[in-house]
C-alpha cells in the first residue's frame, strides 16, 4: 500500500470530509485545475500523491503551494470557477475556506 492508498482510505474508515494537502516543493501552482489533471514531462503537474488522491476520493481537497507556513497567511487568493456559487454545496465550502482562514 503506498501512501495515497492510505491517505484515501483513513478518509473512508472515518468519514473524513476534508483533506489539505501541501504541494511538492518541486511542483508549481496550477491555478484553476479543471477536467484531466495537467501533465508535465509524463507527470501529474501537480504531484503524483495528490493526483492519486485526487483521483481515488471524493472528499475535498486542498491544494495547498507551502511558500510560508499556513496560519501567517495574511491574505488568501481563491480560484472559483465560473458560476460555482449555483452549485449544490458552494455554501458548504466557502464556510471550509473561511475555517481555514
Amino acid at each position: 500500500m503506498n501512501i495515497s492508498n492510505a491517505i484515501v482510505s483513513v478518509a473512508r474508515e472515518r468519514n473524513i470530509t476534508d483533506i489539505v494537502m501541501g504541494m511538492h516543493h518541486m511542483t508549481p501552482a496550477v491555478p484553476g485545475i479543471a477536467g484531466p489533471i495537467p501533465r508535465r514531462n509524463g507527470e501529474p503537474a501537480i504531484g503524483r500523491m495528490a493526483a492519486d488522491v485526487l483521483g481515488q476520493s471524493n472528499v475535498t481537497t486542498f491544494l495547498y503551494n507551502a511558500e510560508q507556513p499556513l496560519s501567517t497567511v495574511k491574505r488568501h487568493l481563491i480560484v472559483v470557477p465560473e458560476k460555482a456559487e449555483k452549485e449544490a454545496g458552494f455554501q458548504m465550502w466557502m464556510n471550509r475556506i473561511h475555517q481555514l482562514a
